[in-house]
Order: C-alpha cells, then sequence, then structure tokens
C-alpha cells in the first residue's frame, strides 16, 4: 500500500500560523513569532509533507517562508486570490483561519504548485526598502485620474494635467 502525500496548508496572521494537513487532518496552531515559528519546523520535519502552501499576505508569511527553507522544506507562496476561487468552487463559503489552512492543503493536494524559490540576500536587504509610504499609491491614483481626464480634454489628446513627480516621490523610500 502506498503512503499517501502529505500537503501542508499555513495561513499566515500578524499574531497567528493556523495549520492543517491533507490527507489527514491533523489542525494546530502556533504563535507567529520566533518561538512558534521554529515549533512549527520541528513539526513539519517531522510530519516529512510533499510541500508547505502559504498565501500571500503582505509580508507576514516572509519570516515563515525564509525559515522554512532554511530547513530544507519545499513552500509554495500563492495567490490569495486563486485559493479563495478554489474555496468557493468547492461550495467553502465561510472563511475563517483554520477553514483557510484546510483549503490551502487541499489545494495542493489538487494542483500541486511548484515549490517557490528562496529569496537571495539581496532581496532580504531590499525587501523592507521595497514597502510603499502610505498614501503613496492614492496620491499616484489621483495624479493619474487626473491625467486621464485632462487628456480627454485637450484637443491633442495629450495629457496636460501636471503629473507631479511627488508622487513618484512620496513612493521612494530615503
Amino acid at each position: 500500500m502506498e503512503n499517501p502525500q502529505t500537503f501542508v496548508g499555513i495561513d499566515v496572521s500578524s499574531q497567528r500560523l493556523d495549520v492543517d494537513t491533507v490527507p489527514v487532518s491533523q489542525p494546530f496552531s502556533e504563535p507567529n513569532n520566533e518561538d512558534g515559528i521554529s515549533s512549527l519546523t520541528a513539526h513539519l520535519k517531522a510530519l516529512n509533507p510533499q510541500i508547505v502552501l502559504l498565501e500571500a499576505t503582505g509580508g507576514y508569511e516572509q519570516a515563515v517562508v525564509r525559515v522554512l527553507h532554511a530547513a530544507g522544506i519545499a513552500v509554495s507562496v500563492l495567490e490569495a486570490g486563486r485559493v479563495r476561487h478554489f474555496a468557493r468552487a468547492q461550495g467553502q463559503r465561510a472563511k475563517t483561519d483554520p477553514i483557510d489552512a484546510a483549503v490551502l492543503a487541499d489545494y495542493g493536494r489538487a494542483f500541486k504548485p511548484p515549490a517557490t524559490l528562496p529569496a537571495s540576500p539581496q532581496q532580504h536587504r531590499r525587501g523592507d526598502r521595497q514597502q510603499l509610504r502610505p498614501g503613496a499609491v492614492l496620491l499616484l491614483r489621483r495624479d493619474l485620474r487626473g491625467c486621464r481626464c485632462a487628456g480627454r480634454r485637450a484637443p491633442s489628446g495629450g495629457c496636460r494635467a501636471r503629473s507631479s513627480s511627488r508622487s513618484w516621490r512620496a513612493m521612494a523610500i530615503p
């Protein structure tokens, strides 16, 4: 009899890591801090999963992914929208952290996504600087909308609005 492959889904939040596995559901939770991540890593090494799946959650997942890669565990970081559509296709309308972890594990079993490559040291150093300043995107959006509206009014069809460089300066990190 074949040993079924284990897929692990982790729902990452700022405070907690909710974990579930398939084909045998073994839900558990760990705090999203150094101790919780090291405990999670030890638990996952014992399970020997084919792959661990996480959603990209705006940076909360980065520490977990970095530690799991260092431990030699295959990790795939997924786009949240794809997983949400998969859950809806299965008729799963409820959205809680433990349910999301189970859906991630099911998604892994169904699609077997490739592992995400570990980030290079340069990417780790740049990671914090690539974050946008608060409001920078809204400022850029306002400038671009002004440009679009001005383009409709201008006889040449060109943008006559002052698309200020302050939008771009606002996004740059000093």
